[in-house]
């Protein structure tokens, strides 16, 4: 076929609006329960709903929520990871009436209501076994005052469960967390008119049928500090990312002294515009998995916690989140220019595994406008880094290499200290604008 040369702006795409639907179900929050690996797919084809999936040791996968129910809280009008699990059940947050519910995992019925109508929204929710309650960050609304946070305690033994306050006082919170011997619990919280990535406060507490007792600011005294993702280790100890440094580290407890992991110029972190973002977690007290950014490209790798020494993982994603760990190794959503996000698994000896694939991108992968880290270092901090995806088509390309030069207009969007929310990797919906130089 003949080639033509054509002016920016006048390509025609080769992405319909099909093809960007069915290239674009989500995937995210994936947990490591038990044996089974569980996450939430978002499906445009039924309407946007999120149904929880989950992967069981066999490799079968199949949806644990029946129509209509959806999972999606609306706390703090972003939401976020709002399902947990224990060995018989999940609790998720429904879409519709943001009511939690409980669905039999070995004798799966319709979802039956565990909280009553009324006011409130859950997010971030976990399993205190010890004291058959859940415990979830819960935001309570009314018509005569703001929104009022706090961390919520709701019981698993009442037939009409009880919505108690745990902690409260701060304007929100996030990351309740319990240690694996269920006697403390961690949690994030900040202020207005702070963003989660200006200044939060990690609190530790003790834990007891009655409430919390005790409780510690271990980091972010200081008011500018941001702390994201407190996590335990299976030995008890607490891990939490800290940006003290001007990098988003990963930091360990010891006593009352917090020390770096790992030192490095890189972000192990993301901002928190969702609850239940994770970056990092734990094959046994000694390993951890991790995902870091530099210069706005995800990696991967596994740090031996004793040596303090790294190993990156080589793989052909370069866009890496919700990180979650087996004793296998860690499974996470990973994408790049031409792959749509999937869920992969990779252990230790760095083999990269696909385990769930839902979209399809039908599309030469030479039509695609491949991301690009361009560094400004002449800019002040934050870093001057961005992520270019110029106007690309291939045959028009090649063609228009023989024409006279024309100016073009690029996309590019700011990834600096805390803005790393846009990934590298396939947006389709983008990349029928690139296609096609529609600018």
């Amino acid at each position: 076929m003949a080639l033509s040369p054509k002016p920016y702006g006048s390509w025609s795409s080769s992405i319909s609006a099909e093809l960007i639907t069915r290239a674009t179900p989500s995937v995210s929050f994936l947990q490591s329960y038990g044996d089974a690996l569980y996450w939430v797919e978002g499906r445009p084809w039924e309407a946007g709903r999120n149904v929880i999936m989950r992967r069981d040791r066999h490799g079968t996968v199949s949806d644990l929520l029946p129509a209509p129910f959806s999972h999606q809280s609306k706390v703090h009008e972003y939401g976020g990871m709002a399902y947990t699990l224990d060995d018989n059940h999940l609790y998720f947050v429904n879409a519709a009436d943001q009511r939690i519910y409980c669905q039999h995992l070995q004798h799966p019925t319709s979802p039956v209501p565990l909280t009553p109508k009324g006011p409130w929204r859950f997010a971030d929710l976990i399993v205190d076994a010890q004291h058959q309650r859940l415990i979830a960050v819960c935001e309570e609304h009314s018509t005569e005052r703001q929104p009022e946070n706090y961390l919520a305690a709701i019981a698993l033994n009442n037939t009409s469960p009880i919505i108690d306050k745990l902690v409260a006082g701060a304007d929100f919170y996030a990351y309740p967390r319990l240690s694996p011997d269920q006697t403390r619990l961690c949690w994030i919280e900040w202020q207005h008119p702070n963003m989660p990535w200006d200044s939060t406060q990690l609190w530790l507490a003790n834990i007891s049928a009655t409430g919390v007792t005790g409780n510690t600011l271990v980091a972010g005294a200081s008011g500018d500090e941001a702390i994201f993702q407190p996590h335990w280790s299976p030995d008890n100890t607490l891990y939490f990312v800290s940006d003290q440094s001007n990098w988003w580290n990963i930091y360990r407890l010891d006593g009352d002294v917090a020390s770096r992991v790992l030192p490095m110029q890189a972000e192990f972190a993301a901002p928190l515009w969702q609850f239940g973002i994770t970056t990092y977690d734990f094959i046994d007290a000694n390993t951890m998995a991790c995902l870091w950014t530099d210069q706005g490209i995800w990696h991967s790798g596994f740090i031996d916690i004793a040596a303090a020494k790294l190993t990156p993982t080589v793989t052909q994603y370069t866009s890496m989140q919700s990180l979650a760990c087996d004793e296998h190794g860690l499974y996470m959503v990973a994408g790049a220019a031409a792959l749509p996000s999937e869920v992969i698994a990779i252990d230790q000896q760095a083999m990269v595994t696909s385990i769930y694939a839902p979209a399809t991108l039908d599309v030469d992968p030479l039509n695609l406008a491949q991301p690009e880290s361009i560094l400004f270092p002449q800019w002040q901090w934050p870093a001057g880094a961005r992520i270019l995806l110029p106007p690309h088509q291939w045959a028009l390309l090649r063609r228009r290499k023989r024409t006279a030069t024309r100016y073009c207009h690029v996309s590019w969007w700011p990834h600096g200290r805390y803005e790393q929310w846009l990934k590298p990797k396939t947006s389709v919906l983008d990349q029928s604008w690139f296609c096609c130089s529609r600018y």
